[in-house]
């Protein structure tokens, strides 16, 4: 069971005090030990190692990457106790939150299906200027992900 309480999602900052940036020491001060460390690779690249921290309760995932020197670099949820900007998302219909993500103005809204053989309806709600990604299984909301916003090196800040 994770330590820490905080149920607001913080776009680009965490959740609570688990800040994007800290150490897998600095987290696990502040939660505990996982319930399960899950060690995968993005691709076949040198440098895209990462390490995800699995919680039961609340049902939640802290990941660390090898190209942030292993600092948090996202959160997933799919407990229906988070909230974001105050309001409770995890299992509402797709149409429903995107109305909520337009009143918030967190930034421009990308519409994707990822519909597949394996998940037949599976739907992405992203706002990148928010570092902030929606997973709609069958049209309810299942899993919400955010991480450190990143810029790109052309961008003006």
């Amino acid at each position: 069971m994770m330590k820490e309480k905080s149920k607001n999602i913080e776009p680009g900052k965490g959740l609570g005090s688990i800040q994007f940036g800290m150490t897998r020491e600095e987290v696990k001060k502040i939660t505990g030990k996982p319930d399960e460390i899950e060690n995968y690779q993005h691709n076949d690249i040198k440098g895209e190692k990462a390490e995800a921290w699995h919680f039961d309760d609340p049902e939640i995932s802290l990941a660390f990457e090898e190209f942030n020197d292993w600092k948090l670099s996202s959160i997933a949820i799919s407990s229906l106790d988070f909230l974001l900007e105050g309001k409770k998302l995890m299992g509402l219909g797709k149409e429903e939150v995107l109305s909520m993500l337009k009143k918030m103005s967190l930034g421009k809204i990308e519409q994707e299906d990822c519909s597949s053989d394996e998940s037949p309806d599976l739907y992405l709600l992203s706002v990148e200027d928010a570092g902030l990604n929606l997973w709609f299984d069958e049209n309810v909301l299942t899993e919400i992900q955010w991480s450190q916003i990143w810029f790109d090196e052309d961008e003006e800040e």
